[in-house]
């Protein structure tokens, strides 16, 4: 798990498609010098918190998704690599990132979990 800090938000784009609806979002986001990228799965049967905005400071739960360093969920499934279950996406590491994918366990898709 990453160490917990405020993080800025850059840009909230949706990230994976499901007839027309979102399952999926990527949050760009920024702490000191340092960019990250991070998926944020809608999960329907958790209650939403604050809406996630461009420009505000949160503090997110990041588990290292990519690269491996262990077991993986992928929409709530175990998975050996997340790999194909990315490049199938489009989303791959970045050096401006760290050559890093996080996952978010606080957010729901655009939303803060409430606490």
């Amino acid at each position: 798990m990453l160490a917990q800090a405020p993080m800025r938000v850059k840009k909230i784009k949706g990230f994976v498609y499901k007839k027309d609806t979102c399952m999926a979002y990527l949050i760009y986001a920024t702490r000191n010098d340092s960019n990250f990228v991070f998926i944020s799965h809608v999960r329907e049967k958790k209650e939403r918190g604050a809406e996630i905005k461009k420009r505000k400071w949160y503090v997110f739960d990041l588990k290292k998704l990519y690269p491996y360093d262990g077991e993986y969920l992928v929409f709530g499934m175990q998975v050996a690599s997340p790999s194909p279950y990315l490049w199938s996406y489009g989303l791959e590491p970045q050096e401006k990132y760290h050559n890093k994918i996080y996952v978010s366990t606080n957010t729901n898709g655009k939303y803060m979990l409430k606490e």
